[in-house]
């Protein structure tokens, strides 16, 4: 039994060292470059104040010859109200869903990463919880149940982190130092947390003080992992628009 133990323990620090320096080969030094972007103007910024002016109607320029003043805005606020559709007061929400789903399509997301990268935040803590439980109540199925929190949590961040890892181009220099950031945190909780499910897979068949304790310190590390990296995602997008409208992605 010790034997099996040590040699899960053994493939798991393999495991953990694989998944947390094997990403080696994606590098965004290149992506520094930043790419000369088209000024966006607003088509109002061409016309002139004189033409805003004139182009208004006369009871907002103030011109209050042939007593148009007071007549015109209520004569205006009534045409508009009369035009304005009438909205049904219970749509049927079948039609609802169905035209929702006519006009849905994964070709309007330039990335699919952040409709996987909360599986791993919410997962790995529920993993943690279940662990702390499994130490003062020693009952098997909370370890079972950290067990596989924490490998969901894996399967979803593996997914989030290879297969729908953002391809960013053009970033500045401040979103570049968050990106990698963002990246070493990601793979290092990844690591962590596939090392804590060998640790609870261990736990299972020799269920002890130590290997609790050691599974939730496990889990401890790649939760606290798992919320550093969700800041500096969040920092990428809310700080420095990464993804917003799709800026600075490679739609994939």
């Amino acid at each position: 039994m010790k034997l099996i133990s040590t040699s899960i323990l053994v493939a798991g620090l393999f495991v953990f060292s694989d998944i947390t320096f094997g990403h080696g080969t994606e590098t965004h030094a290149a992506e520094s470059q930043a790419v000369e972007q088209t000024d966006v103007t607003s088509p109002a910024s061409d016309i002139s104040a004189g033409d805003q002016l004139e182009e208004a109607p006369k009871f907002l320029r103030g011109d209050q010859s042939d007593g148009e003043l007071e007549s015109e805005p209520e004569t205006h606020n009534v045409q508009s109200m009369a035009e304005m559709p009438v909205m049904e007061a219970n749509p049927d929400p079948v039609s609802r869903l169905g035209e929702a789903l006519e006009d849905f399509t994964f070709d309007d997301f330039p990335t699919l990463h952040p409709m996987v990268v909360h599986v791993p935040v919410i997962m790995i803590p529920m993993a943690l919880l279940f662990g702390l439980m499994g130490v003062f109540i020693t009952h098997r199925h909370l370890v079972a149940l950290a067990v596989a929190f924490a490998l969901t949590g894996v399967l979803g961040g593996y997914v989030a982190a290879f297969p729908m890892h953002p391809h960013t181009r053009g970033l500045p220099e401040a979103a570049l130092v968050t990106l990698q950031q963002h990246d070493f945190f990601a793979y290092s909780t990844l690591g962590m947390t596939a090392f804590s499910v060998v640790v609870g897979a261990i736990t299972l068949l020799q269920p002890n003080l130590i290997t609790r304790g050691l599974l939730v310190v496990t889990l401890l590390l790649a939760s606290v992992g798992v919320s550093v990296t969700a800041h500096y995602g969040g920092t990428l997008t809310y700080v420095h628009g990464v993804g917003v409208n799709g800026n600075y992605l490679d739609a994939h």
